[in-house]
């Protein structure tokens, strides 16, 4: 079996607010550092992962980021991370880039009236602005080029109700520097419900958005395919109501390998999942 990739979702908060978030975990404990790292290390010490993916809600707004992602790297890891965007500074992206071997936005609209409606904003409705999105491309490319880094560019959509009647292929073929662009159909959520979209909408928007030089791949269903802990350390798989998580175990208590065992993982599509 080829090794997995992870996803630590280090903590529920956002400063977005987008309204068919998963990322709810009914519990707001945070770890220490020091837990965070165990976490980690725990995963790297299975032999079943050579990759971690760091998610939120929001990651960057963990100022020890940098740390994790370097201490993750220091155990063989490769390390990436999922974020809207909207924090990332030239100085947090010099301290993340060494370590980070793909950078993830989460864009689901090139529109600003939608990204709002979806809630891809602030409280006071700041949003990532499409000019500002085009400079952090810009200036990952700019620090591969230099040498200072090696860090591919996705791009993560959420096909919501929202936005499943957009076409969003000009705005990332804007960007030049994406390696790759995945879309997820919304999924069902305890709230989220107005937000999704119909087999018809879905597949819309797929036939809309048909660009192969874009590398991209639309994903219908996450269940039992998405390896996630979270933020207080523990792996979750989808449960028996089909909106809401079960827990299969805690990493700070139990090896990975045992988690894994009752994890049920559908490897063909985890395989098509992470393709290319």
């Amino acid at each position: 079996m080829n090794k997995l990739k992870i996803n630590f979702h280090l903590l529920e908060e956002c400063n977005y607010h987008c309204k068919f978030c998963f990322a709810k975990y009914d519990d707001h404990r945070k770890l220490t550092l020091a837990e965070q790292k165990a976490v980690i290390k725990n995963i790297a010490d299975s032999s079943m992962f050579d990759a971690i993916n760091f998610a939120g809600g929001e990651p960057t707004l963990v100022r020890y980021l940098p740390e994790l992602m370097k201490y993750a790297c220091s155990l063989g890891l490769k390390v990436s991370v999922i974020t809207n965007g909207y924090l990332l500074t030239r100085e947090k992206l010099d301290a993340m880039l060494p370590f980070m071997s793909m950078l993830g936005i989460s864009v689901h609209s090139f529109d600003d009236v939608s990204k709002r409606t979806i809630g891809s904003c602030t409280k006071s409705g700041d949003i990532l602005t499409n000019e500002r999105l085009q400079k952090i491309c810009e200036y990952v490319y700019a620090s591969n080029e230099s040498g200072k880094s090696d860090c591919k560019i996705k791009i993560n959509s959420v096909i919501c109700k929202s936005n499943c009647n957009e076409n969003l292929v000009a705005g990332i073929r804007h960007l030049k520097y994406v390696q790759r662009w995945k879309g997820l159909r919304c999924q069902v959520f305890e709230g989220n419900q107005d937000m999704l979209v119909t087999d018809s909408e879905f597949q819309g928007f797929v036939q809309r958005n048909q660009a192969s030089e874009l590398n991209q791949v639309f994903e219908n269903d996450m269940k039992d395919t998405y390896i996630m802990i979270n933020p207080y350390g523990e792996l979750l798989k989808d449960g028996a109501d089909g909106k809401s998580y079960e827990v299969v175990g805690s990493a700070l208590r139990e090896p990975m390998g045992q988690l894994m065992d009752r994890f049920n993982l559908k490897q063909d599509i985890y395989e098509l999942r992470y393709a290319g």
